[in-house]
């Protein structure tokens, strides 16, 4: 919280300082599988064999990413992002039945200022979940696939999503035609938040991000 104390001031109202969480999910597919997985096998059994004992432990999960992202948005947040990176391995059915995310009821919300913070989602691989979150977000922002996505939730819901970060590996004049791509995908949503994947990879030229963020400027909607 310190951090984002420090960062808000430093930015100093030039952009906004968005905060984030990973989704109840991911963190605990974590937590029960020791690290990353292949086939989260031991969640799944978990969720399967002793689904009392799952739903307890995503309940305890999301009231700390619920307090963990208030008190980031206390810290002066202006946005708070959600990831939930291994929502794909969710089933249609389970998406539903489990409480794999932060309930819409219970998102970050009071700032002092009388207004509500922005909340977004990022569901990876998982186009079968963004109409259960699409409801339960009331038209808060959602990530890729942008196509699929603008499809299932409709043209009212704002859409965020996303460039393949090993796109800034190519020349500066690829990556115009790539995030102009990305813009075309958007056009069918109300609005549309660019976004880089999961973030800028370590190799990456610092001017091949420039480039993309100038291009997102030159070619995006003007609103």
């Amino acid at each position: 919280m310190e951090a984002i104390r420090i960062l808000r001031k430093a930015l100093d109202g030039k952009v906004p300082l968005i905060g984030f969480s990973g989704a109840p999910f991911t963190l605990a597919s974590y937590i029960v599988e020791g690290g990353t997985s292949k086939n989260f096998i031991q969640l799944k059994m978990l969720m399967y064999q002793a689904p009392e004992v799952y739903r307890s432990l995503m309940n305890k999960i999301a009231k700390t990413v619920i307090l963990y992202l208030n008190a980031q948005i206390a810290a002066g947040a202006q946005a708070v992002q959600i990831f939930d990176t291994w929502a794909g391995v969710l089933t249609p059915g389970t998406t539903r039945s489990t409480p794999s995310r932060t309930p819409a009821r219970s998102s970050p919300a009071s700032t002092g200022r009388g207004s509500r913070d922005p909340l977004r989602e990022r569901l990876r691989h998982a186009a079968h979940g963004h109409q259960d979150a699409a409801d339960r977000r009331g038209g808060r922002g959602l990530a890729d696939p942008l196509d699929v996505a603008a499809m299932v939730v409709g043209p009212e819901k704002a859409l965020q999503g996303n460039m393949d970060p090993t796109m800034l590996f190519h020349s500066p004049e690829k990556i115009d035609d790539c995030v102009r791509d990305v813009l075309r995908r958007g056009e069918k949503a109300s609005s549309h938040i660019f976004n880089l994947g999961h973030g800028i990879l370590p190799p990456t030229d610092p001017e091949h991000a420039i480039a993309m963020v100038e291009a997102v400027h030159r070619l995006g909607r003007k609103v």
